[in-house]
């Protein structure tokens, strides 16, 4: 069950993106399991408390350089797959990450990566 109420705005794409990410004491990585402009999956089997500031860094496969953001934790659970035709997919614990302030080329390049990916 997820804590904390989700707000999804827009549809995610599912991908497998390393996600480097700081809060001020912490420094991790772990993979993101979908993403959309407005935030990311992040899988962990030890999320971070929700309202949790973090900073980001991750590469999408159509930038050369790195996507570079603040984001806060806003829902802790389990990602349930979409309908991507991964219905079999197993659900994965984490956290959902919401973007803050993101950048708009950041914006573009992200909702280029999930038409592409929501069209396979």
């Amino acid at each position: 069950m997820n804590q904390g109420k989700e707000k999804r705005q827009n549809p995610r794409a599912p991908v497998s993106i390393r996600i480097d990410y700081s809060t001020v004491d912490q420094f991790l990585w772990n993979f993101a399991s979908n993403i959309n402009e407005g935030g990311l999956f992040v899988e962990s089997s030890n999320p971070l408390d929700i309202g949790t500031v973090v900073q980001l860094k991750f590469y999408l496969p159509n930038l050369d350089s790195p996507i570079k953001a603040t984001g806060e934790v806003v829902w802790l659970g389990k990602n349930e797959s979409d309908s991507f035709g991964e219905e079999s997919a197993p659900e994965k614990q984490g956290m959902g990450i919401q973007f803050k302030g993101l950048d708009d080329e950041s914006k573009s390049a992200i909702n280029r990566l999930v038409k592409e990916l929501r069209k396979k």
